[in-house]
């Protein structure tokens, strides 16, 4: 009895042996099987000497093994044999232990590496901070400002005027454009401030290419003419209080000024213009 373990036992450590030594030396994989075929078992290639003749080529590129079943049966009846020689006793068949098949183990192939070599973006919780529109301050645009009057009060009373056919447009104020702010640029002229405000006002007036008057002469504002009046009778302007000797034409305006365009009937002396002609 006592040999019969130690056989049991010895015959148990070899077979655990085997099957130590096949799991470190295979390395197994899972066979490709063809669609209503069994698979084929492929042994693992000898890695210094030619394949196994039970090798089967893989056409995929890739070498699946299986490992032969070993029957470690004959070693086993060996060590019976030699265990036997001292032993007369019959043993029973089920006292053999009976040879294992090592566990058939599947690796999966892990998935190919991308060779994107782009960081992941980083996810935040932080809602996206949306940036404030800017706003360009409007440029300020400098402003000319002057002032604009017309005047006829000389023939207020129409009984003055040569030509009475002119007397329905005398206004009875003697007024004809209030004073007016009117905007220019600078450059401009009182002439051109005039016509702007006659147009703007849809107010009458009718002007000549003058060399003796500086290029412009003033021939008639609101229907009322020079010689309507009499023989001294005509347009003239002032400039803060001032008559300028030479024509509208000439003189260039400035910031604040104050224009005033006046009927006369007797060469600016009724409009209080002393200067000797």
């Amino acid at each position: 009895m006592k040999k019969k373990q130690i056989r049991a036992i010895v015959i148990s450590m070899l077979v655990l042996l085997l099957i130590g030594t096949a799991v470190l030396r295979i390395n197994i994989e899972p066979a490709e099987q063809t669609p209503g075929l069994p698979a084929i078992s492929e042994p693992l290639a000898n890695a210094d000497g030619p394949a196994d003749a039970h090798s089967v080529p893989d056409t995929s590129g890739e070498k699946s093994t299986v490992p032969l079943q070993s029957d470690p049966a004959p070693e086993t009846d060996k060590q019976e044999q030699a265990s036997d020689s001292g032993n007369t006793t019959d043993s029973s068949p089920t006292d053999k232990p009976q040879a294992t098949e090592p566990p058939v183990t599947t690796t999966e192939t892990p998935p190919a590496e991308t060779n994107s070599t782009e960081p992941p973006s980083p996810v935040t919780d932080e809602p996206e901070q949306e940036l404030a529109p800017t706003e360009t301050p409007a440029l300020e645009v400098e402003r000319h400002i002057c002032t604009i009057e017309i005047r006829c009060d000389t023939v207020v009373d129409t009984s003055k005027l040569e030509n009475q056919a002119v007397a329905p447009y005398v206004p009875a104020s003697g007024v004809i454009l209030v004073t007016t702010e009117m905007e220019f640029s600078p450059g401009e002229s009182v002439f051109d401030v005039l016509l702007r405000a006659t147009r703007d006002s849809n107010i009458h007036m009718e002007f000549r290419d003058d060399s003796l008057y500086s290029g412009k002469y003033i021939e008639g504002i609101n229907y009322l003419y020079e010689m309507d009046g009499g023989p001294l009778s005509g347009w003239m302007y002032k400039v803060n209080g001032q008559f300028p000797n030479y024509g509208c034409a000439a003189y260039k305006v400035n910031d604040g000024d104050a224009i005033v365009w006046m009927y006369t009937c007797d060469l600016g002396m009724d409009v209080g213009d002393n200067s000797t002609w």
